[in-house]
């Protein structure tokens, strides 16, 4: 242990949080002193719903699970996520988090997620 004095001492969770309320977005999860998770906080708000190429079946090499065509030819089908997320904790103590959301930005060939990054320090 170094001498250096520890002011706030935190247990984090990072997440992806979506349903029919909100669009893919991040968030995370503080662990209480009492050891009990505290309130989810949204740190990267999505704007629109899921489009990349994973959920089209003829754009992936293994289809993904997909609802029966409906009469006009049109088919839902779930798209994967949450393969890009990290954590670490610099010098200074601070934790960094970065995961997929959907963002902004204009929607490109391949997919319209994007990254966002939060940062947290033992004072937050």
């Amino acid at each position: 242990m170094s001498s250096s004095r520890i002011s706030k001492l935190f247990l984090c969770f990072g997440l992806t949080l979506a349903g029919n309320a909100y669009f893919p977005s991040t968030g995370y999860v503080l662990l209480n002193g009492n050891g009990r998770p505290g309130a989810i906080h949204f740190a990267g708000m999505g704007v629109n719903s899921e489009d990349g190429f994973t959920g089209y079946p003829h754009a992936v090499s293994t289809p993904p699970p997909c609802a029966p065509p409906a009469p006009d030819g049109s088919q839902l089908c779930s798209a994967r996520w949450g393969d890009y997320s990290a954590a670490t904790v610099d010098g200074d103590g601070n934790l960094w988090m970065a995961a997929e959301y959907i963002g902004p930005r204009p929607r490109t060939v391949n997919a319209n997620f994007g990254t966002f990054v939060t940062k947290l320090s033992g004072d937050d």
